[in-house]
């Protein structure tokens, strides 16, 4: 395993993993392994719309600098007859960027060229041009300070803080004409991954002789003979923490304006990131009591039950701030939020763009949410090792004085003893990627580029987790499973919840909605529009794809048969 596993450029021997880890760290492990591969598709999708944004704002500066009104019509009557005889390729060039601000719906759409004086010349007029686009290229995607290209025509532009230059290329970069169609996509493509899984989990199961599992599973040792059921404290949990997030994100929200916009924006999305993380561990601890105290009888059913009330708390905690932006921060009222007050209207700012405060939200939680686990999986066991290893360098030296010597096996049973317990391994680590796969269905609108952070920190984590197996912690005791349990449930319910939320936000939320924020009926029917489409072709591809390969149900129809 150390040969391959490690290996940064070789595929998971997942044969060897459940011979000698077990079942259900291997079927982690390959569910991981799919869901990396077939992000590859939607983060190359989600780049390309990222990068669409840069040249849209790009082009729309640009041209905002370089072409005034009407310049185009003078371009074409004296310029082309002339360019024909005299060919410049800045003919081709300015052409090509007035036919391209046009398609992509720049403010420019009807000027080009009034800024340089036509002369008699419109070759050389072409050609200042030109000089004066790449002369003036650094200050128009920077701070759009005054640009002058020739004496007869300065060229300025409006003063703008630096804040409202970033506002404005996030905007573009995550919310343009395209955010609606990758929305469609992201919503079909959990689909297929979903329906692909089903049929990877049957081959699996088929292969590993664990298909019928879980009719044989025996008894926890745990269990008494009486089961309990504590649902009201279950509700009564998750309510409170529904009222604390409100009264937290109101709180402070309301004491946002002290600061300037933007550090307003980062300090309040890095506040509470850190909330999130935090109240996550105490959520943990708090599912394994109440699990605990439900008596379950079989481990698989015990499993089930932890990881619905976990991911009920976790699904507050890390969602609730999100739905709050996108969807009620830009609500104001005249006494403010549930008649609090007026310093408690909370808005998202001069221009109400909360899409923009949503992208650097998702963006903050899926960059920080796996820095704890890189500490406590890399450097804490590293600093522990290189510890004990200069208290072992110590203590052999005085023991080689002594006249005695440790054998090679008594220092690797005491380096193999003072090892740490993995706990339970695939739990946090479904609850972490889970967590992350929400993030991605629920918010694919609002951040198109959460995609390629989640292949990322999946490769990373992969690598990481099967080191921690191998050589940082215990090898942990090797249990059975027949799929990934109820995690499966939840990412299907993430997918029906991910089309709702990503059909508000591209009708509501989004520049694309409010185009027709006028017509409220329109928006109203496009919502019904996108989500009955994405919808009926969701179950079209689960009634195409069968759940299990023919090959599959052949041979498991065989050994019924037999048996």
């Amino acid at each position: 395993l150390d040969n391959t596993w490690l290996k940064v450029f070789k595929f998971q021997p997942l044969w060897k993993v459940k011979n000698y880890f077990g079942e259900q760290i291997a079927l982690y492990f390959a569910w991981l392994g799919s869901l990396t591969f077939s992000l590859i598709i939607p983060m190359l999708l989600g780049l390309a719309i990222f990068l669409w944004g840069l040249i849209v704002a790009s082009i729309e500066k640009m041209s905002m600098h370089v072409f005034s009104s009407h310049g185009i019509l003078n371009y074409m009557i004296f310029s082309w007859p002339y360019a024909h005889q005299h060919f410049n390729p800045a003919h081709v060039f300015l052409l090509c960027v007035c036919v391209l601000s046009t398609i992509l719906k720049t403010p420019s759409l009807h000027s080009c060229m009034s800024s340089i004086c036509i002369s008699s010349r419109p070759d050389c007029m072409l050609s200042l041009s030109l000089t004066c686009i790449l002369h003036n290229l650094p200050h128009s995607l920077t701070f759009f300070s005054t640009l002058q290209c020739v004496n007869e025509s300065p060229l300025r532009t409006p003063n703008a803080t630096a804040s409202t230059i970033i506002n404005k290329w996030a905007k573009k970069a995550f919310d343009n004409n395209a955010t609606p169609y990758f929305a469609l996509i992201i919503c079909l493509w959990g689909t297929i991954f979903l329906e692909l899984w089903k049929r990877t989990t049957a081959r699996l199961a088929y292969q590993w002789d664990v298909d019928m599992y879980e009719e044989q599973e025996p008894n926890r040792p745990q269990f008494y003979g009486t089961k309990i059921k504590p649902v009201c404290l279950v509700l009564a949990s998750l309510v409170g923490v529904i009222i604390y997030r409100i009264i937290a994100r109101v709180d402070f929200f309301a004491k946002e304006g002290l600061l300037g916009p933007t550090l307003a924006s980062l300090t309040s999305t890095f506040l509470n990131t850190c909330s999130i993380m935090f109240m996550g561990k105490v959520y943990q601890v708090l599912a394994n009591k109440l699990t605990d105290w439900e008596n379950h009888r079989t481990q698989t059913s015990y499993d089930d039950a932890l990881i619905i009330k976990l991911f009920g708390f976790q699904f507050v905690n890390s969602y609730t701030s999100l739905f709050y932006i996108a969807f009620f921060r830009q609500q104001t009222a005249k006494d403010g939020i549930l008649d609090l007050g007026a310093e408690y209207n909370d808005s998202c700012g001069p221009s109400n763009d909360c899409m923009t405060l949503l992208s650097l939200q998702v963006a903050m939680l899926m960059i920080m949410k796996p820095l704890p686990k890189t500490i406590t999986d890399i450097i804490l066991p590293w600093l522990k090792r290189m510890w004990r290893q200069g208290c072992c360098c110590c203590r052999s030296n005085k023991v080689e004085e002594a006249g005695e010597v440790n054998s090679e096996i008594e220092d690797f049973l005491t380096y193999e003893m003072h090892k740490e317990t993995l706990g339970d391994f695939t739990l946090s680590g479904y609850t972490e990627k889970v967590l992350q796969y929400g993030f991605l269905m629920l918010f694919a609108a609002a951040f198109p580029l959460a995609p390629l952070i989640a292949l990322l920190s999946n490769l990373i984590d992969m690598k990481i987790d099967a080191r921690r197996l191998l050589w940082v912690n215990r090898r942990p005791i090797a249990y059975r499973a027949e799929d990934i349990g109820m995690w499966f449930g939840i990412l299907e319910f993430l997918n029906i919840v991910g089309v709702v939320t990503n059909g508000f936000l591209v009708t509501f939320t989004s520049d694309y909605g409010k185009n027709w924020e006028e017509y409220s009926n329109v928006r109203l029917w496009l919502l019904i529009g996108f989500e009955h489409i994405v919808f009926t072709i969701k179950y079209l591809i689960q009634w195409l794809i069968p759940d299990v390969p023919a090959d599959v149900r052949l041979a498991q129809r065989r050994v019924r048969m037999v048996n």
